[in-house]
């Protein structure tokens, strides 16, 4: 799967086969539990209605493993015929530019992530609107510290948070 890419030493090796076995794994429940689910959709008329939500729960973890993965072993997708019609000192300034960029969009992703889930976590926000400027006061928000989810249900071991619920309608 490494493309060329070889692990050094024995904790190097098991962290790179611990990192594509859970690739693996990731893909491999995506794939088996919608399969069942269209299965059971299409010939049965019913469905598992948690699992849209879980496939979307491993598809975000499978994009952090991926990325990690895919800058470790230099595996990455790249159009480079536009920018093979420039000379090399354009395609370095370019390259200087396009880093430029994605480091920006990087910093608004992290200002956005901040934002939403800060309310989550007690936190306080970022204050403007494209720029954070500071931080808001500190205000309650402790109601919003659980995550709950639309349609996987609670196992039964965890329903002690529901009172924990400051709102009353549980988790």
């Amino acid at each position: 799967m490494a493309h060329g890419y070889k692990a050094k030493g024995p904790v190097g090796r098991f962290v790179n086969e611990l990192e594509e076995t859970i690739i693996a794994f990731i893909l491999g429940m995506m794939t088996l539990l919608t399969f069942i689910n269209v299965v059971l959709r299409y010939l049965f008329n019913t469905s598992m209605i948690w699992v849209l939500e879980t496939v979307t729960f491993l598809f975000a973890w499978l994009v952090l493993f991926g990325v990690s993965y895919a800058i470790k072993t230099t595996s990455n997708l790249g159009v480079d015929t536009v920018i093979n019609l420039f000379s090399e000192r354009v395609r370095k300034v370019l390259a200087l530019v396009v880093g430029t960029i994605c480091i920006a969009y990087a910093f608004l992703l992290l200002k956005g992530a901040w934002d939403y889930w800060a309310n989550f976590a007690n936190l306080p926000q970022t204050t403007g609107r494209w720029f954070p400027t500071g931080f808001e006061e500190m205000r309650a928000t402790s109601y919003r510290a659980w995550y709950g989810v639309e349609d996987i249900p609670l196992p039964e071991i965890l329903r002690f948070l529901e009172a924990l619920d400051e709102r009353g309608r549980g988790i």
